[in-house]
This record gives C-alpha cells, sequence and structure tokens, in this order.
C-alpha cells in the first residue's frame, strides 16, 4: 500500500500541468523535537498526542487504565516514528501528502496497539485490542474514514474539540511552503516566464521586458523538468518491483512461495500497477487475511489459525523483505538511461492523450501548437 502510495504522488508530480517552484532554494529540516510553536516538529507532536486521546479514550477503558495508554502509546509513537521526520525537508514532504497521511495513520494506530499490552492485563488486552482493530482496522490496513470521524465528545454526545482528521488536515496543511514575497515572485515568473512584476502590478502575459525571462529561470524550468523525470523513472521502478513481487509471491497458489491469501487486487504486469496507482483506488487491497478469516474464537479457529503461520509466515516474511530490499536500488534505479527513456516517453504518452482529448474544445491549432 505504501508503494503504491508512492507511485501516486510521484506521477502526480511527474504529469501535473502545474510548474512552481517550491522545491527551489535551501532544504527547511525538521527539527522533530522543536518546542517551537511555529515549528512543524511542534505541530505534528501535539497533533499526534490530540489524535491518540481522541482514539484511546474512545474506548470507554477506566480513567487510570486510559491515562496510562494515552502515555505510553505517544511514548511508542515518539520513539518509532516521529523521529524518523528528524533533518527530512518540508519541502519535499509537501509533495508527498498522501503518503505522510499514511504514514502518520499507520503509526498512531501501530503505536496505541503495541501500548495495550504493555499496560493492560493479559485477559483483558485481547478484548481492548479486538475493539481497536473493528474500529480502524479494515483489510489490514489503517480505515481513513473511521479514523478521521473520531472525535471527543461530552456526556451529552457533543462534540469537544477539532476532529482526528482535522488535526490530521493541519499537519498536512502545514507542509505547504509559506512563500516570501522573494519566493512569489519566483514561482509567478516559474508559471509565466513572460510576465514581470514591476512594484505589486503585474504585467499582461506576452509582455516581454527586460526583467522577464532571464538565465537563472531557464535553469529552474530545467530543474523542473529534470524532476519530472525522476519523479516518473521512480514511479516506474516501483511499478516493475511491484509486478514482480505480486508474481513471485501473490499470484499462483500452487507457487511454493505464495502468502497464502488473496490481496484483492492484480498487479500482475506495470501497466496494470500505473493504472490502479493513477486511479488511487486502494479499497480492494488486503493487507493480511480478511476479518472473518483472522476472528479466532473457537479450539479449531485457533487451530487453523497456528497452522495458517507455521505454512505460509516464512513466504510473508520473505516477500516483505523483497519490497524492502528493492526500495533501496530505487536511487540508482531511477537515474539509469533504462527508467528515465521510460519516464521520458511515459510523461509525453501521458499528456499528448491530455492533447488530444482537450482538442475538441480548443481547437486543433491549439493542440498541434501544444504537442
Amino acid at each position: 500500500r505504501s508503494f503504491l502510495l508512492s507511485m501516486q504522488g510521484f506521477l502526480k508530480l511527474a504529469t501535473t500541468l502545474e510548474i512552481h517552484g517550491s522545491l527551489h532554494g535551501s532544504p527547511e529540516a525538521i527539527d522533530s523535537g522543536s518546542d517551537k510553536e511555529d515549528s512543524f516538529g511542534y505541530l505534528i507532536r501535539q497533533n499526534s498526542n490530540k489524535i491518540i486521546e481522541i482514539i484511546v479514550r474512545g474506548l470507554d477503558e477506566e480513567e487510570g487504565d486510559t491515562l496510562a495508554l494515552i502515555e505510553q502509546s505517544e511514548l511508542n509513537f515518539n520513539e518509532k516514528y516521529l523521529g524518523q521526520l528528524q533533518g527530512v525537508d518540508r519541502k519535499m514532504l509537501h509533495h508527498a501528502s498522501s503518503a505522510v497521511k499514511e504514514w502518520l495513520s499507520v503509526g498512531i494506530v501501530r503505536s496505541i496497539l503495541k501500548a495495550i499490552p504493555e499496560v493492560i492485563d493479559s485477559e483483558g488486552a485481547g478484548y481492548v485490542e479486538d475493539s481497536l482493530r473493528g474500529e480502524l482496522v479494515d483489510r489490514g490496513s489503517v480505515s481513513y474514514k473511521a479514523l478521521q470521524s473520531k472525535v471527543l465528545r461530552n456526556e451529552d454526545m457533543e462534540e469537544i474539540g477539532d476532529s482526528a482528521g482535522a488535526l490530521m488536515n493541519q499537519v498536512i496543511e502545514s507542509l505547504n511552503p509559506k512563500a516570501d514575497a522573494k519566493d512569489k515572485l519566483e514561482q509567478r515568473t516559474l508559471v509565466d516566464p513572460m510576465a514581470v512584476q514591476r512594484g505589486s502590478a503585474w504585467y499582461e502575459q506576452g509582455t516581454l521586458a527586460k526583467e522577464g525571462v532571464t538565465s537563472k529561470i531557464s535553469k529552474m524550468k530545467g530543474k523542473e523538468y529534470m524532476g519530472r523525470i525522476l519523479e516518473a523513472s521512480s514511479a516506474l521502478y516501483l511499478a516493475d518491483v511491484i509486478s514482480n513481487s505480486y508474481n513471485l509471491y501473490m499470484k499462483d497458489q500452487r507457487r511454493a512461495s505464495w502468502i497464502g491469501y488473496d490481496i484483492g487486487l492484480d498487479l500482475s504486469t506495470p501497466e496494470r500497477v500505473l493504472a490502479i496507482a493513477h486511479g488511487g483506488d486502494f479499497s480492494l487491497l488486503s493487507i493480511g487475511v480478511g476479518e472473518e478469516e483472522a476472528n479466532i474464537g473457537s479450539k479449531d479457529e485457533f487451530e487453523e489459525r497456528v497452522e495458517f503461520y507455521e505454512k505460509y509466515l516464512r513466504n510473508i516474511v520473505v516477500c516483505s523483505t523483497y519490497l524492502e530490499e528493492n526500495i533501496f536500488a530505487m536511487r540508482t534505479a531511477c537515474t539509469s538511461s533504462k527508467y528515465m527513456s521510460k519516464a521520458t516517453e511515459y510523461i509525453r504518452s501521458f499528456l499528448g492523450e491530455m492533447v488530444d482529448v482537450a482538442a475538441d474544445s480548443e481547437g486543433e491549432a491549439a493542440a498541434a501548437k501544444a504537442r
């Protein structure tokens, strides 16, 4: 799922009609431990803690257990997830907002699940875990819809404060670079290099003046184009990795390497993977066995679960390892001539189709110029 979300972000950036300079200039490194109230590190720490409290209080446990569970969940999230942002460029995360939302949602839910047996006795921990999974987990993935709708309520069932979804959106929106006057000038010129600014007014498009097109702007547009190629080549590499892993471990039940369950999507070719990533509908994707299969009740069902893991756990681990190992080769692969050539052709083909569609309304002369 995270691979598909990353692909989705890469493809959007590679084929967007907008050109902007949000990545120009120096990186804005995140300080995950910052105490400055206007910093991203402070905001994500505060909002993740609030989301954790909303979820845990919704479990209706004893107040003592609730407070201990909130504290331990926050500790787990800070230790395992928050530190991963240290030194990451905030402007880059702005272009991967879907992946950030996935990371934040999964991190919060996993941190709470990990804290439950650490705080609650073994007799009650299983019930609390099942309750949380039943509310927030669907087909092995965190349900965004269920998570975002969570909100604190008083005794009269009136909402108190922001919902989990609103708190998460605040984090995502804060990733958007806050351009100063100079940044706005450069971004505006990137969109329309023939437009220039004098004071607070803009010349009309097409009015050329000596302040207009400069070598600096040309270089920035060149970097933007190269960025598109690298983004598309990264997506195409991931499509190959996902397709190969699907055919090796998920497609054929007769193979000794089969992971033991149907993931719900056909990812047998890179083209199918790209189509799914572009469409963005991952609702049919199952990560792990289905809810009915995972429901352990009787002794027979428990024994079936043990038998399943004895038979398929090694294959699941090997499949996961295969995906993780291949991600480390992405930087080298996406700069290879193989993937950069495929990326160039992919972008041209995708944008060419958009021009063909627009030809009916814009006229053939305009379409021919765009081509």
